[in-house]
């Protein structure tokens, strides 16, 4: 095998200009990243490759934002050469890496789609604990039915302006220490908090429609403002026909559940509605049985609103992992859709709504979907207990609603007064980066969240945490001991319901005062 390029393989055809490298920042370099580095150069002087490299994107981005970087396991970096294959670069890098003692892995290569792109397939390798994708610089053009480009050997610029966004077109030069911009505008849109396309928005979005969505998550990420024009592009329905026709819902899936994951989904979600794209992303079945009688991206967003002011200015009743802030989000921003049902020809009966958006147009696995379904149900149930008022609470009711949601139960009614809320003004427009989270509501309001907060209390006061994993205190082999004439089958579980509904109503009592229960009121099968 050959470890150079094949000719057609082209390196530019003049020097960068000096106004392409960024000087004024330097890289704050950690001591894994600069070993990778170090062994990477070392690879090009020792077989004499003559190979450029540069890291490429979301890396070079964050280190020059210092965003908070994840762990190093999970740290990709994006290697473009400029000369040479990625896969003869990773058997090189692997050489050198048994030649030195070092731990080396065998590399695995990410296929295309296009048959013409074969020859530039990602090489991904893990090195010193670190994973690296190689790749040559690259140009690429694309169809109108498809989102999937065909690649090309390209020059430094031809990659950069190929990015979805100039933020993410800048390379950090390993051999030269130098960050290039050659767009010579992605370090100056970083500065300035900008969401731009390196080449027309128009073109840009209409290639790959799924930008549209990768933009609005970045604005939210950094929190950046949109450009006008980028955001012109958004509003066009040649747009909004590409991304509902050329995008898989797999991939819109991923994307939604990185913005409602991020620390506040509120822009990204903002930007769906203003530009009128929500529908898309949030598809509704053809089978409605009944349209929701309200303005329904408005009231997704207030409630999503509503939830992330509860949680950072009101409710510090509930603390919440990460994991559940995002379930919350899901039952926030679904919550208006509970009660509304469709026919579902698989199920042959009326179904959720929320089920169907989850699961099949956001393809959110079954636990997850599950999860929301009990918590909107347990919402459901928990305005029901607050219109009966709190005098009138019923111990065994609140423990049956606490038994089906389990744990879930804070979020359950967390989820019940953001919609029991007026929808938080969604007016501002979140292409300027505006803070749409309230920290005051108006009076009607304030009184909800109070009530809501004494509902909380009184809960808890009956002391049912844990209520949802309470097993019976006698077994079915022991009742059939105990009331010998019982018939088999579901009358055991039924007299085991009821044996758990009485110890839930008499936390006191004890196994042998359950046993003494049992005989005596079901004494007909002694």
């Amino acid at each position: 095998m050959s470890f150079l390029a094949e000719p057609t393989l082209k390196k530019p055809a003049l020097p960068p200009n000096e106004d392409v490298v960024v000087d004024v920042v330097e890289l704050m370099l950690t001591e894994q990243e600069k070993r990778l580095f170090d062994l990477m150069k070392d690879v090009v002087r020792k077989n004499k490759l003559g190979t450029t490299l540069r890291v490429a994107g979301g890396w070079v981005r964050d280190k020059i934002l210092n965003f908070k970087m994840e762990d190093s396991k999970a740290v990709d970096i994006d290697i473009a050469l400029d000369n040479m294959l990625g896969c003869d670069f990773a058997i090189l890098v692997n050489r050198w890496l048994e030649e030195n003692g070092e731990e080396h892995h065998d590399f695995g290569v990410m296929h295309k789609n296009s048959e013409k792109s074969k020859h530039l397939e990602t090489a991904r390798v893990k090195v010193l604990g670190l994973s690296i994708d190689l790749v040559n610089l690259r140009t690429e053009t694309y169809t109108e039915d498809s989102r999937i480009p065909t690649a090309q050997i390209g020059t430094p610029l031809e990659d950069a302006l190929r990015r979805d966004l100039t933020i993410n077109s800048l390379f950090y030069n390993i051999n030269t220490g130098k960050i290039e911009d050659f767009t010579r505008v992605g370090y100056l849109h970083l500065q300035k908090r900008i969401i731009k396309t390196p080449l027309p928005p128009l073109t840009t979005l209409l290639d790959d429609p799924l930008r549209v969505l990768r933009a609005m998550r970045f604005a939210n990420r950094f929190n950046f403002n949109v450009d006008e024009e980028l955001y012109t592009a958004f509003c066009d329905p040649q747009v909004h026909q590409a991304l509902d026709e050329k995008v898989s819902r797999e991939r819109i899936g991923q994307e939604v559940d990185l913005m409602i994951s991020s620390g506040r989904p509120l822009q990204a979600i903002g930007l769906m509605c203003e530009v009128g794209i929500f529908h898309i992303v949030f598809r509704l079945p053809d089978t409605l049985l009944e349209l929701p009688p309200f303005d329904l991206r408005n009231a997704c967003l207030g409630c999503l609103i509503n939830l992330d002011s509860l949680i950072h200015h009101h409710f510090d009743g509930m603390q919440h992992t990460a994991a559940d802030l995002r379930l919350a989000r899901y039952a926030a921003i679904t919550a208006p859709l509970r009660n509304v049902r469709y026919e579902c020809e698989r199920r042959h009966r009326p179904t959720p709504v929320t089920r169907h958006v989850l699961q099949n147009e956001l393809r959110m696995n079954s636990k997850t979907v599950d999860s929301v379904y009990a918590v909107h149900e347990a919402s459901i149930e928990f305005q029901f207990l607050m219109h009966l008022g709190l005098n009138n609470i019923d111990r065994l009711r609140v423990a049956d609603i606490l038994r089906k949601v389990g744990p879930l139960w804070k979020l359950g009614m967390m989820t019940a007064l953001i919609t029991e809320m007026y929808p938080a003004k969604t007016s501002r427009t979140y292409a300027e980066a505006l803070d749409t989270i309230p920290d005051e509501f108006e009076r009607p309001e304030r009184m909800i969240v109070a009530n809501y907060k004494l509902l909380q209390n009184t809960i808890e006061s009956l002391r049912l945490e844990g209520v949802w994993d309470m097993k019976p205190y006698i077994k079915g082999e022991e009742i059939m001991q105990l009331l010998p004439k019982i018939p088999r089958g579901p009358r055991i579980g039924d007299v085991s319901d009821e044996l758990v509904q009485w110890q839930i109503q008499n936390p006191e009592k004890s196994v042998s005062e359950a046993r003494y229960w049992l005989v005596e009121t079901f004494a007909q099968y002694k």
